[in-house]
């Protein structure tokens, strides 16, 4: 029975062309769109650039019913543990009949021969003597030669492009949960250079706004999303985190995600031996590891989210916001008898069950700390 369609997504900020993918959306199956969105921090490993009730309000405002909050540290995970993450909340919701994403290729056909081919148990196998054979080479290009070896230049192709490859990662999850959800792929619309028309990257946006360029930046955002509120400096905060990493051990960093072989030593000494976040950062940049993995390491770190964490999925969806239609009630109502994982905007509700109140407990306290240490002086 179709119910909704579900978006992952971090509108950080909300633009015009997540407007446009939520209005396509709803005309192409005429249905009902939920959100999965990032609370406070984000997939790239930093702060979103605007409070997650106000990004959610704005999702609401353009069309989306319900918006159902990714907690952190799920939403700062790797590409495949965020996409774990946020179908996991979509369809624990109980409201999902389908999933839609951006896509560069936009051929939900493809994307789903390499979700497949990336499932088999000999892939796995044959990346791993790919590595010891490469040590230097990334585990990203590793995988696309493997892909195009087994499937062609057009399957690598499209593990070059980032909305692509977090598509295909989706499609795993849904293929791992077992579930009957149907993948949609949205063919994105802005070119390289990040705009086309009145569409421009959330990235871009954002570049624009730190740039002082907020006029320019403003008419790729729809009218009534608030402007003023978007933030992209966090220096305060990285000062904090910085200052923090200073007074930690290898051993202490050593059963943090992302971090490992000897990385955590690097860690340390770069922490130690810097003047700043950005000065520590340089030093440990390195071609096998991607500038968001290096970000989702040292915030880890800072905030001493374990190794165990990765093997977990969100027992919980925080109700962000949600429209006063009678559609929005319907798919509550829905929720209410399908859902699998606790879905409520009130913590009484979330503390009925331990480990979901447990994972909501230490979301609000690390976003407590970003409240308080990003406070300009």
């Amino acid at each position: 029975m179709n119910k909704a369609c579900g978006i992952i997504c971090e509108y950080n900020p909300f633009h015009n062309g997540h407007k446009y993918q939520i209005d396509h959306i709803k005309s192409e199956t005429g249905l009902p769109v939920v959100c999965a969105m990032s609370g406070a921090f984000v997939q790239r490993g930093e702060p979103a650039c605007k409070d997650k009730n106000l990004r959610a309000s704005d999702a609401v405002r353009n069309g989306a019913e319900v918006v159902f909050e990714i907690p952190f540290p799920y939403s700062s995970m790797t590409a495949e543990k965020f996409a774990e993450a946020g179908v996991g909340v979509l369809i624990g919701s109980g409201v999902c009949s389908h999933i839609a994403f951006g896509s560069e290729c936009g051929d939900v056909s493809l994307l789903s021969e390499i979700a497949k081919t990336l499932l088999e148990e000999g892939f796995t196998e044959a990346l791993k003597k790919s590595r010891d054979d490469n040590p230097n080479m990334s585990y990203a290009l590793l995988r696309e030669r493997e892909i195009e070896r087994r499937l062609g230049k057009e399957a690598a192709d499209a593990l070059r492009h980032p909305n692509d490859i977090l598509a295909v990662e989706y499609i795993k999850a849904i293929i791992k949960s077992g579930k009957d959800v149907t993948p949609i792929a949205v063919k994105r619309t802005v070119g390289r250079n990040g705009k086309s028309g009145g569409f421009a990257s959330s990235s871009l946006i954002r570049e624009m706004i730190s740039e002082g360029m907020d006029d320019k930046a403003r008419q790729y955002v729809p009218e009534d999303c608030g402007f003023s509120d978007i933030r992209t400096d966090f220096a305060p905060f990285y000062k904090v985190l910085h200052a923090s990493l200073m007074t930690r051990t290898p051993e202490e960093l050593s059963n943090i995600p992302e971090i490992g072989g000897g990385l955590e030593h690097a860690v340390v000494k770069a922490a130690r031996t810097s003047g700043s976040y950005q000065e520590m950062f340089q030093k440990l940049r390195s071609k096998t590891i991607t500038d968001a993995k290096l970000r989702r390491a040292l915030l880890f770190a800072f905030f001493g989210v374990g190794k165990e964490t990765y093997g977990e999925k969100p027992r919980y969806a925080n109700v962000l916001a949600m429209s006063d239609t009678e559609e929005a009630a319907r798919l509550m109502r829905t929720s209410r008898k399908e859902k699998s994982i606790v879905v409520s905007h009130r913590i009484s509700e979330i503390k009925k069950d331990e480990s979901a109140y447990r994972q909501y407990d230490f979301c609000r306290n690390c976003e407590n700390v970003l409240s308080v240490a990003s406070k300009r002086s």
